[in-house]
């Protein structure tokens, strides 16, 4: 290869060094300061990708410049930004806990699976299920949140939408929960939001565990955004690019604030806390990070593979979390695509630490 172009290929090389590296401080800097490093951290996964290609090409030409992509890439998984985790699973649990996005039941894509879910439910002897987007409408002479209660082999569901009052076409959350519920609530967020979060208190035999379920604000991308995504149209790509862009920049300072209220929230339980719930943004974010301190990852504990709780037109993302306090540890998570959801059911088995 002739030296000009190996200098082109070295110059890029180092910019998307440079971008992996800037991707680092998305989880430290507030997106109500800036909204860059955030965005930028949503690429994380394709960057590290990029740098690898990168170092396969100095590779096969065996060039010494191999090093660079590759000794960055390295010192980012060492300090805790890796994206593949490697655990092996353990014996016993004493809850197990099911989180899932259930993207409106499929109603808006002409896909309800309202009656496999609820078999699956029933099936996955669960201790508690957290639902996002679930969508309480009208099935025929009843709704489908009376159709969960009455199929469901579960004594205890509270169900909360985003506003009281027309029962038959509410948006919200289901808790489902195979013990005893002493205490549930919203925690009402202060932007104009169409997201949420509730707790609910519990007992499992003599102890008291706090579970929080909760659906933290998203881009709200429509069809068409979707459809450009997947195939950009030369004439509209600015436009729908500065839409698209302009609406990431609000829902990443409404989660910032939104993920603020959680915490604050969280700091106040007295007894072990499982967060579970649809955070809309990935690992490498102020959110994400806000959120898990003080808290173990599930997916870190036990978890295998990439991870990827997010099966739509983004690849790569985790923005499905379990997340416990310390009294508790993990011993087996998984995550499955079986529903007509752009989302993965997580599965997480818990046991208690003695004191």
């Amino acid at each position: 290869m002739k030296t000009g172009l190996y200098k082109i290929v070295l110059f890029f090389n180092w910019v998307f060094i440079v971008l992996l590296i800037l991707c680092t401080f998305a989880p430290v800097i507030n997106p109500n300061t800036t909204i860059f490093f955030s965005v930028l951290g949503l690429g994380y996964p394709i960057l590290v990708i990029i740098n690898l290609l990168f170092s396969l090409f100095w590779i096969l030409r065996k060039n010494w410049r191999l090093i660079y992509s590759l000794v960055v890439v390295t010192l980012l998984f060492l300090s805790g930004h890796n994206l593949i985790q490697y655990n092996s699973p353990e014996e016993g649990s004493d809850i197990k806990v099911i989180s899932f996005n259930c993207k409106l039941l499929g109603l808006y894509d002409d896909n309800v699976f309202s009656d496999s879910l609820i078999n699956y439910l029933n099936n996955s002897q669960a201790d508690i299920i957290c639902l996002q987007e679930f969508y309480n409408f009208k099935d025929g002479k009843t709704t489908i949140l009376e159709t969960f209660k009455k199929k469901l082999n579960y004594k205890h569901i509270q169900f909360m939408a985003k506003v009281e009052g027309n029962m038959t076409k509410q948006l919200g959350l289901l808790f489902i929960s195979k013990h005893k519920i002493t205490k549930s609530q919203r925690i009402p967020f202060k932007t104009v939001t169409s997201n949420l979060c509730m707790y609910a208190d519990i007992e499992i035999g003599t102890k008291h565990v706090r579970i929080y379920n909760a659906h933290l604000q998203s881009l709200r991308l429509s069809r068409g955004d979707h459809k450009f995504i997947e195939n950009p149209e030369q004439e509209e790509v600015v436009e729908k690019s500065k839409s698209l862009f302009r609406r990431m920049g609000i829902a990443f300072k409404i989660r910032a604030e939104q993920a603020l209220e959680v915490k604050n929230h969280m700091r106040t339980s007295k007894i072990p806390t499982i967060l579970c719930g649809d955070f809309n943004d990935t690992p490498i974010s102020y959110c994400y990070k806000l959120l898990s301190n003080g808290l173990k990852d599930s997916y870190k504990e036990k978890g295998s593979g990439l991870g990827t709780t997010y099966v739509g037109n983004l690849p790569f993302l985790r923005i499905d979390y379990i997340l416990h306090s310390k009294e508790l540890k993990t011993t087996k998570y998984g995550s499955i695509k079986k529903f007509p959801s752009d989302h993965k059911v997580i599965i997480n088995y818990l046991k208690f630490i003695d004191d």
